[in-house]
């Protein structure tokens, strides 16, 4: 039963997934938004239980007038109901500043970015990394 970073490594790369990132027990799947540009909003947790993350986020540009509260309340209503009937629980939240590159002091966005877990199995992963995939990465703006 594979459970070291290298074999699961190994074991998406059979199935036919690109792994973005290797860290200490975590892997970054691979999400190809095109060609030549990838993104990664999929984390596989190599610890016991082995453990599927994706992660979904209301964009304050879209929506600036909310508050951060209500941000993760849309991120939640969009999501997770879909997520718990596939056994995805609510993991955590996040706030990420998104810097604009050019100007250090400013802000491009502001991320609320909530986490859905799931425990897998080498067995189950393959299927479990496909249902990720087609997860929304991000909520779509309100209706005016």
């Amino acid at each position: 039963m594979p459970h070291t970073i290298a074999e699961l490594q190994d074991l998406l790369i059979r199935n036919g997934f690109e792994v973005y990132t290797v860290e200490a027990t975590t892997l970054h799947v691979a999400e190809r938004l095109r060609f030549h540009l990838l993104d990664s909003g999929i984390r596989l947790f190599a610890t016991e239980p082995l453990r599927l993350r994706f992660t979904v986020r209301s964009e304050r540009s879209h929506a600036p007038s909310l508050s951060p509260s209500a941000h993760f309340a849309r991120v939640r209503d969009a999501v997770a109901p879909q997520a718990a009937e596939a056994d995805y629980y609510e993991a955590g939240t996040d706030t990420r500043l998104i810097p604009d590159p050019n100007h250090e002091r400013e802000l491009l966005d502001i991320w609320y970015e909530m986490h859905f877990h799931k425990p897998v199995t080498p067995q189950t992963l393959p299927d479990e990394v496909r249902y990720c995939l087609i997860q929304p990465r991000f909520v779509p703006p309100p209706d005016p």
